[in-house]
């Protein structure tokens, strides 16, 4: 069985690591247990990346930089487009590596859309950038950012909030997760 992995070119270690633990001979020796329980067809299951570290979820959106930047924000629909298109794209599944935990976490990327954008509320600060806050069990916390990093613009998770977005992930939808094998620093 061969899945397609979709690289992004800002986690080759991840991916690198990701395919050294769980392909052999072209093959993903998971496909079935993780199409099983995230109920996608193995042949079509193709990864986008994160970890600890860092979860984009895209670079520079231009609906953001429009000044009606609010009808985005304030519709689940329109928000659900714009992460198909710059954080979906052909991929089914978002894998996340938990370096503390030392595991590895996949969920179906339509679930992870699905929740951000049916449970988070947006705020548009007077700079331009853009926050994202989801209630977790600990209240309502900002986790997602629009803003400037190193010269271009990022949208994704906070530094330093990936392991509590996963917190919030594996509390809300399904997931299939396996112990990291090897060395686990990225």
């Amino acid at each position: 069985m061969i899945c397609q992995k979709i690289f992004i070119a800002r986690f080759p270690a991840v991916e690198r690591e990701f395919t050294r633990e769980f392909y052999e001979d072209d093959a993903f020796q998971y496909a079935e247990q993780v199409s099983s329980k995230l109920k996608i067809p193995s042949e079509e299951l193709q990864f986008g990346f994160g970890d600890t570290n860092h979860v984009a979820f895209g670079a520079t959106i231009p609906e953001f930089d429009d000044k009606n930047v609010g009808t985005y924000t304030s519709s689940p629909h329109k928000m659900v487009n714009l992460f198909e298109k710059y954080f979906k794209g052909e991929n089914t599944v978002f894998v996340f590596k938990d370096i503390e935990l030392q595991k590895w976490f996949f969920y179906d990327i339509d679930d992870v859309i699905s929740i951000i954008c049916e449970c988070c509320t947006w705020k548009i600060l007077e700079n331009g950038r853009i926050r994202g806050y989801l209630k977790d069990k600990k209240g309502l916390h900002q986790y997602i950012t629009y803003e400037p990093v190193n010269g271009s613009m990022f949208f994704g998770i906070s530094n330093s909030k990936a392991n509590r977005f996963n917190e919030f992930l594996k509390g809300n939808i399904a997931k299939y997760e396996c112990d990291c094998e090897g060395v686990v620093s990225v």
